[in-house]
């Protein structure tokens, strides 16, 4: 029955009022959205565990590591615990049992463990560090045991492999938690802080999860370059950079970066709800992050230490994965030239469609209804997200995998999202599909030009989409055919671009900021649902 009206009205002569898009053109789209959403996610999961038998010892194995992680993830162990110096003594017979020059640099507050492996030739060092200490009732196996397994096994493949060309430091720090102390002791009191060229940082947020690159040091346009030459690059985004900077946390890299090191800073962040508590334990701890860390780790640490100097630069970078495919990159001084030919486009476009009468004033109402959607969306979301709470019985802290029912709650919420900005787009039904369409390119380009000036790094995600639609858009109103590829155009760069970080962000930040973290769905939906109509001539 709704087929055949559908059918029906996009089959109607010229006979005035308004006529919807054909089934199939709605199917199609949402198929495309689906999968691509599909895809990205996909591309996120860690990779399978290698096992301790039949792989070469050249290449990290989770099994190998978490044997080490059975041990020292038994009890908590705070700074300055008799459970830590156990755990410190374990490290240094391993270290020892490598063959490794180590150390132990000793304070009044914390205890740090080094350990060393010579390089064959000159320059600078590459320091991989990760805490040992946890926080009182934790038993770390997450926060920071992956890291700190990871740097035993990576160590360990090291030595089986070709020695690389400079020094690989390891830095086992105590008093993270007590005000990352370990670090302020190395960095501005032991003498090998002095070869150091490049850090690699390893925390966690959370226990499972693909692995982060979710904050480097400043003037990194070569360093983003050479990490993603490395073979192993990790999921990372400028836009998660920029939102870092924003937000009162620390890890030891904040002591290396204030220093002045160049360096990178990775995480886990899902499993939130593990974090700092006594269920960060082995049996919540997934080995399949501890694999990514890891081979993350092993990769960076050999690719950096053959390069023998860190790669530097005069400016930032800004970069973004496309899911499974590759790490864009360009220069930070791009942001706006980019910007503004961009807004030349919207003004070509826009003001050749008033010349021919393809667009009208309707422009302005066109972006009316995509910002009343937005609050709508803010709105029903966190209404969403608060009865989610209730639900659980008044959980504080809700996140993806906390509870059976946390992907659908998720799912749920996307779902409102959706009907509330088609709610309010029926209210428009009246406005022509051109200004409909041109309103919501005009509510791209104000974002585009407010994240250029304001959050560069996260300019990337209005930019490329915004492009895409405009050229979509262009054709579609000289020629007034192929709605398919118009309406993929102005979804799937998009999809691609926003449900991974979309999908991060919420392990990361919790149910509480979905009312933020859910406006993409209104942004590109405002770019789609216009097609799905047009009005009589």
């Amino acid at each position: 029955m709704i087929d055949a009206r559908l059918h029906e009205h996009v089959t109607t002569g010229a006979s005035g009022g308004v006529k919807w898009a054909g089934a199939g053109q709605i199917i199609v789209t949402v198929v495309a959205i689906v999968l691509t959403a599909g895809l990205a996610l996909r591309a996120l999961a860690p990779p399978a565990v290698l096992p301790a038998q039949d792989v070469p010892l050249t290449q990290f194995s989770a099994a190998r590591a978490m044997d080490h992680l059975k041990i020292i993830a038994r009890t908590p162990h705070p700074s300055g615990s008799a459970e830590l110096a156990q755990v410190r003594e374990y490290l240094l017979a391993q270290l020892r049992s490598l063959g490794l020059q180590t150390e132990v640099q000793q304070t009044k507050v914390v205890t740090n463990v080094l350990a060393r492996m010579a390089g064959t030739g000159g320059g600078k060092a590459v320091l991989l560090v990760g805490h040992y200490d946890t926080v009182p009732h934790s038993p770390g196996a997450g926060d920071d045991g992956l890291a700190v397994v990871s740097m035993l096994e990576t160590l360990r493949a090291l030595k089986a492999s070709t020695p690389p060309r400079s020094d690989v430091i390891a830095l086992f720090t105590d008093g993270e938690e007590l005000g990352l102390l370990g670090a302020k002791a190395f960095a501005y009191d032991h003498p090998w802080s002095k070869d150091v060229g490049l850090v690699l940082n390893f925390d966690a947020r959370g226990n499972r999860g693909p692995v982060l690159m979710f904050e480097m040091s400043e003037h990194n346009e070569l360093l983003i370059d050479a990490m993603a030459q490395s073979g192993s690059a990790p999921f990372a985004n400028s836009m998660m950079r920029d939102v870092y900077k924003l937000l009162p946390n620390d890890t030891d890299f904040t002591v290396f970066r204030e220093a002045g090191y160049a360096g990178l800073n990775f995480a886990p962040v899902n499993g939130f709800s593990f974090y700092h508590n006594s269920s960060d334990s082995l049996e919540n701890v997934s080995d399949r992050t501890l694999q990514q860390m890891g081979s993350y780790m092993l990769a960076l640490a050999q690719h950096f230490a053959n390069l023998g100097a860190t790669p530097t630069a005069n400016s930032d970078a800004i970069y973004f994965n496309l899911p499974g495919i590759a790490l864009v990159r360009y220069r930070e001084g791009w942001v706006l030239p980019l910007t503004l030919a961009i807004a030349l486009l919207f003004a070509a476009i826009v003001g050749m469609g008033s010349w021919k009468k393809t667009l009208s004033p309707g422009v302005a109402t066109g972006f009316l209804s995509l910002l009343l959607s937005l609050l709508a969306v803010a709105a029903i979301t966190a209404i969403g997200s608060w009865l989610a709470s209730t639900l659980e019985g008044g959980a504080g802290v809700i996140t993806l995998g906390d509870t059976t029912r946390s992907n659908l709650y998720v799912l749920g919420l996307v779902v409102l999202a959706v009907a509330a900005t088609a709610g309010v787009y029926a209210c428009f039904r009246w406005v022509r599909a051109e200004d409909l369409v041109a309103g919501a390119l005009a509510g791209w380009l104000l974002l585009l030009v407010l994240t250029s000036v304001f959050l560069p790094g996260g300019s990337y995600l209005f930019a490329w989409p915004l492009l895409m639609a405009l050229a979509a858009f262009a054709l579609w109103m000289r020629r007034r055919s192929g709605r398919i590829a118009v309406l993929l155009a102005c979804a799937i760069p998009g999809v691609l671009l926003f449900v991974p970080l979309v999908y991060l962000l919420i392990s990361a930040l919790t149910f509480k900021m979905t009312p933020i973290l859910l406006l993409p769905v209104a942004l590109l939906l405002g770019l789609i649902l216009p097609h799905f109509k047009t009005t009589a001539a």
